[in-house]
């Protein structure tokens, strides 16, 4: 930091905008913000105050801010070396203007900002004078945070005011303007809704009602949605029918001709005429609002069996419970040998020795050309991955203690002496070079021009002084890069001797440890750990000393 400079330095002060604050949003006082910049700015013994900008806070964000524009004059008329604000979000009115200010104008004429609660100081948070990379990220955070703030707001005032958007069109009907209810059976799909009522009250499971509708080739509610032109969250609709969907029909009042508001705080399809109904914040039916497609006796009668046999599995869980399987600690870091896709975690609790396993997600995906559907149990992987944990602290721990002592070990200056070697090797051929050389200058002297011959060695001989340069120039860089990998700083070494003996294979310990896992159909996996390359550079350098470390590799 430049002591003798002293930073002409205004502070600007200003409440937020009273028609985008949120209700819960903290929003100092003006007072407040001068009282902290002042305090903060009187650590800084280069800063001198020449000013104080201050708007009210009764004040809207279209509205005027005379003392903002007032500064950026005083600023642009060259009074003003420093900006001081007590955060980002508070200096403009929107993400525009903060652009424009921050990033353009304040920039180009290399003022100093400082936003304290934002930590930054525009002297000190960047890399380089002229660099503004923190300031540019800083701004795109504060325009994040200031839609996510009014999004939060919008929401908030649609419940204030009773407003509720209808979202969804439940599978078997489709949505149609022209009519009053806005529903109309779907020809394609209805019947199998009746088809899912009849055979769950004949006592059919969930499971093989579902394999049942996918052998008949009955789209499934995403597959529908897809025909329909419907936008869905989903990036690929199923071409199957799960047990979760039939649950979600079965359960559906909508089938029996209700529409229901508030029971999960959203309508079951979309209105284009959204102030027909408002949400009262409680659960409210309009009965016989469209077509039925089942009784209300079979719909009860199916609930009613869907709840005595929801208790019975609670109950079942209640008297033998699952055995707890723990998480797996290789979140986002295991991935497919053979696509080199990520792998899915996935927990089998439904037999009779509940597990984890990996399948790859191109198989689930249903994507062409999958990998095989095979499974890899979690236990196996981690007792894998364990055994290379401590094979590869143990030659971490191996490779620190022939390392002491640093370039007074004898191991060191074996390697040291080699490079050496090379070095005087190749001076001696630059001065025998140089020497012939010579001698052809000075058997040419009494010669106007050199015969073919000796021009001929001349140019072999600038050749080979080129080779010998450029090999001079890399034994030298491969002595440097020795001397910069093989001691107890290299970073791979550092964070291996750090593990303990008995480390065992957790959550924290593999982001920590391992970069990915690679899993084979047909081969043992993969562990590549943090600093492989340090790793492999220093195994290198340690065989040329006769250490043949290799073996100890993962």
């Amino acid at each position: 930091m430049d002591t003798q400079k002293i930073y002409r330095t205004a502070i600007y002060a200003r409440r937020k905008f009273t028609d985008i604050i949120c209700e819960d949003e903290p929003d100092p006082t003006t007072a407040a913000q001068i009282k902290q910049a002042k305090t903060f700015l009187s650590e800084l013994p280069e800063i001198q105050l020449v000013g104080v900008y201050t708007d009210t806070r009764k004040m809207k964000q279209d509205g005027s801010r005379p003392e903002f524009f007032r500064m950026i004059k005083d600023i642009q008329n060259g009074n003003i070396d420093c900006v001081v604000m007590t955060s980002m979000d508070s200096f403009a009115k929107d993400h525009a203007e903060t652009k424009y200010y921050l990033l353009n104008l304040f920039a180009v004429i290399g003022l100093r900002i400082i936003s304290i609660l934002d930590d930054y100081d525009s002297l000190i948070s960047e890399s380089g004078i002229g660099n503004y990379t923190k300031l540019e990220e800083l701004v795109h955070q504060v325009d994040i945070y200031s839609r996510s703030r009014l999004l939060s707001k919008r929401a908030k005032q649609k419940r204030n005011d009773l407003y509720l958007e209808l979202t969804m069109t439940p599978y078997g009907y489709l949505y149609n303007p022209d009519t009053p209810s806005n529903l109309d059976l779907d020809p394609e799909t209805y019947k199998y809704v009746q088809y899912i009522f009849k055979e769950y009250l004949s006592g059919t499971n969930r499971n093989q009602i579902a394999r049942s509708l996918t052998e008949m080739g009955a789209p499934s509610p995403s597959k529908r949605k897809e025909q329909l032109g419907i936008e869905y969250k989903k990036t690929q609709a199923n071409d199957y029918w799960h047990s979760s969907s039939i649950n979600a029909i079965l359960q559906n009042p909508s089938y029996v001709g209700d529409l229901v508001f508030g029971q999960r705080r959203a309508a079951q399809y979309v209105f284009r005429d959204c102030n027909k109904h408002h949400w009262t914040g409680k659960t409210e039916v309009i009965t016989d609002h469209h077509e039925a497609i089942i009784s209300r006796e079979d719909f009860a009668r199916a609930n009613a069996m869907f709840d005595i046999m929801r208790d019975g599995r609670k109950k079942k869980e209640v008297k033998n419970p699952a055995p707890a399987m723990l998480p797996t600690p290789f979140r986002n870091l295991v991935y497919c040998g053979r696509c080199g896709g990520r792998m899915n975690h996935t927990r089998y609790v439904s037999c009779r020795t509940p597990y984890s396993a990996y399948r790859c997600t191109s198989h689930t995906m249903h994507l062409p050309d999958p990998c095989p559907p095979t499974a890899f149990r979690l236990d196996e992987v981690m007792e894998d991955v364990q055994k290379l944990l401590v094979k590869e602290r143990n030659l971490a721990v191996s490779i620190a203690q022939k390392l002491d002592g640093g370039a007074e070990n004898e191991l060191y200056q074996k390697i040291e002496n080699q490079y050496q070697e090379q070095i005087n090797t190749t001076l001696e051929s630059i001065r025998l070079n140089s020497a012939a050389m010579n001698q052809i200058i000075i058997s040419a002297q009494g010669d106007e021009e050199l015969t073919t011959e000796q021009e001929s060695q001349k140019s072999n001989l600038e050749h080979e002084a080129d080779m010998l340069r450029q090999k001079l120039s890399a034994v030298l860089n491969e002595k440097n890069q020795f001397r910069k990998v093989v001691n107890k700083n290299n970073p791979w070494l550092v964070l291996f001797t750090q593990v303990p003996a008995d480390v065992e294979v957790t959550r924290e310990w593999a982001r920590i440890l391992i970069k990915r896992i690679d899993l084979f159909f047909d081969a043992p996996l993969t562990v590549t750990m943090k600093n492989a390359p340090e790793r492999d550079k220093l195994l290198h350098y340690l065989s040329m000393g006769g250490e043949d470390l290799s073996g100890k590799k993962e």
